[in-house]
């Protein structure tokens, strides 16, 4: 019986350009030494460019508390509490945790409220509003929530157990959205097979967005935020920044926005 050949849409050598970079299309159940990217191959969807993943660069053990102002550029645009509050209780039906009066203080919780039904990526963003005013706490945060008595913004942080794991805001919200466990740094979370990638235009309530050192996104992300919307993120900036909800940002501080989102 004579081979057919696989059609050009399912072949593997089928070379695709993204604007995270450049790579080989292929399905998403195949293997892939990098993450995969959507809309940038021809055939079905689960036909996706798999962009190669560079080495990490020297990690500060510090998510955006590096010297970096995190999204200060757009100070002006924070939103305030109450008005996320009031949001948060009429689009979800529960309101915020109240925030400790001290960092590294933990608090005792009353069991979540069940918010009203909504998507998973709406939940990733209700997740995260949960703890408007948190301060932010270098290598806080777990899945059940803050640590320290506050949320770094992903856990990239390090520790003393290479086998344990420091989730901060971002990973608390997905992982309590939709049982997700992300990698314990931002720039895992952005390579993240659990997880695609969308334009950046194409951002949603409840996607991550992630910033690089100069734009650097393959080996050099910093940073890591969950989108209300297009205008607004909510975001766990730095030390002496408490998670709050502001401006929609590009640049800071030599960090660049990566022209991805991830959902």
């Amino acid at each position: 019986m004579a081979l057919v050949p696989a059609p050009l849409t399912q072949r593997s050598t089928t070379a695709c350009s993204t604007p995270d970079g450049d790579g080989t299309c292929g399905d998403i159940t195949g293997a892939c030494n990098g993450f995969f990217v959507a809309g940038y191959c021809p055939g079905p969807s689960s036909f996706q460019c798999c962009v190669p993943s560079e080495p990490d660069s020297e990690d500060t053990g510090n998510d955006g508390d590096d010297g970096v102002d995190v999204g200060d550029n757009v100070e002006d645009g924070v939103v305030p509490d109450e008005e996320v509050k009031n949001e948060l209780e009429e689009e979800f039906g529960d309101a915020p945790e109240a925030a400790p009066e001290a960092e590294n203080v933990e608090v005792k919780r009353a069991a979540a409220a069940v918010p009203k039904k909504k998507t998973k990526c709406q939940l990733i963003y209700y997740y995260a509003a949960k703890w408007l005013g948190w301060p932010y706490i270098w290598g806080g945060g777990s899945y059940s929530g803050p640590t320290k008595g506050g949320f770094d913004c992903s856990g990239q942080n390090p520790v003393a157990d290479a086998n344990a794991s420091i989730p901060g805001l971002t990973m608390h919200a997905v992982y309590k959205a939709t049982g997700k466990k992300l990698p314990h740094k931002a720039q895992k979370q952005y390579t993240s097979r659990k997880c695609k990638h969308v334009p950046l235009s194409q951002r949603k309530q409840g996607d991550l967005v992630f910033w690089g050192t100069n734009g650097n996104c393959k080996s050099a992300i910093k940073h890591v935020a969950i989108v209300k919307n297009k205008q607004k993120i909510i975001n766990a900036p730095r030390k002496g920044k408490p998670v709050r909800v502001q401006n929609h940002w590009e640049k800071s501080g030599g960090l660049k926005i990566c022209a991805s989102a991830v959902r």
